[in-house]
């Protein structure tokens, strides 16, 4: 026979708790063992709380500090040269460039002009 139980059953129920010692109460009836347990061991993986914008700001300032200017190097470097003419040939419409390429093609012995070309 099943009883439901009603708010007087919960007060006699929290009672009888606050009497009796909860350590007795809650004890588990297998023997435990006497070693310390880690609470890394028991707790779950907790998420980082997301870091404000200051915290954010200082370790991007941080990790700049000692380094090199950011950004691109394309002022600071002095330019040595310009493009060779094989890179100015890859550029070029295929038209432009077909008779060389055929040309190259026959003296080095039987290569497809399309294959060299790229």
């Amino acid at each position: 026979m099943e009883r439901v139980l009603d708010d007087a059953d919960f007060k006699a129920i929290k009672e009888k708790l606050a009497e009796n010692d909860l350590a007795a109460v809650f004890q588990s009836k297998r023997p435990r063992p006497e070693e310390v347990i880690d609470v890394g061991d028991i707790e779950t993986y907790k998420k980082k709380a997301r870091r404000t914008l200051e915290e954010r700001m200082e370790s991007v300032r941080a990790g700049r500090e000692g380094r090199e200017k950011f950004g691109s190097s394309k002022g600071r470097k002095a330019k040595g040269g310009g493009s060779s003419n094989k890179q100015k040939d890859k550029r070029k419409q295929g038209a432009m460039v077909l008779h060389k390429v055929r040309r190259k093609a026959r003296s080095k012995g039987g290569k497809q002009p399309r294959k060299k070309r790229r």
